[in-house]
């Protein structure tokens, strides 16, 4: 399999079945990045009226 240096992964894919915790996956796996917290505020502030 070819390895990919980090730099160049831009897109990622969670698949799998219905109930299969792909969300629960997606959100555990932005915890540490801090980014989870970014993304809610941003999406507050654009939900302002």
């Amino acid at each position: 399999m070819k390895v990919f240096d980090d730099k160049h992964i831009k897109n990622l894919a969670i698949v799998g079945a219905s109930g299969s915790g792909k969300t629960t996956l997606a959100e555990f796996a932005l915890v540490p990045s801090n980014i989870q917290e970014t993304l809610i505020k941003n999406h507050q502030k654009n939900s302002e009226s």
